[in-house]
């Protein structure tokens, strides 16, 4: 009861115990969702790599026939846990790398790829892992591109 005589009106904020209900249900939803998200989240890292080797290759296929000389590819780490596709030889300087998403495992040769003048490159079977999900891809050598599968 108030100094006036009025009853007392309840207070506007929440008790600890709706806190602790909230958060119990919060944390039911979020332990539902964490599997679901796992996969959709590898996926997408998987397709951001997949495009960046895309045009890593398509990049280092144009610098080559530019500049009628051969262009290497190779992996770089860069950053923690990151890596990039830089090219080396015949490359202009605005295409100096190609950033691939952490957590990424690209086969990939050791020395690099090559791309030659003439359109062509070496051919390379391979895969990318993103987790548990892994995507092939073969370099076409008489084409010089990537080509994906499942």
């Amino acid at each position: 009861m108030l100094a006036t005589g009025e009853p007392a009106a309840r207070d506007a904020g929440q008790t600890l115990i709706e806190m602790l209900v909230a958060l119990a249900i919060l944390t039911l939803i979020a332990g539902i969702a964490a599997p679901v998200l796992g996969p959709l989240l590898a996926r997408r890292t998987l397709g951001d790599a997949t495009a960046a080797l895309a045009t890593g290759v398509a990049e280092a296929r144009a610098d080559a026939i530019a500049h009628a000389a051969p262009v290497r590819l190779a992996i770089v780490p860069s950053g923690a846990d990151g890596a990039m596709l830089v090219g080396s030889g015949a490359v202009s300087p605005a295409r100096r790398g190609q950033p691939l998403p952490a957590g990424i495992t690209l086969d990939w040769p050791r020395d690099g790829l090559v791309f030659y003048g003439d359109g062509t490159a070496m051919a390379w079977d391979g895969t990318i892992r993103s987790g548990a999900t892994v995507r092939r891809f073969h370099i076409d050598p008489a084409h010089a591109r990537a080509e994906f599968g499942a």
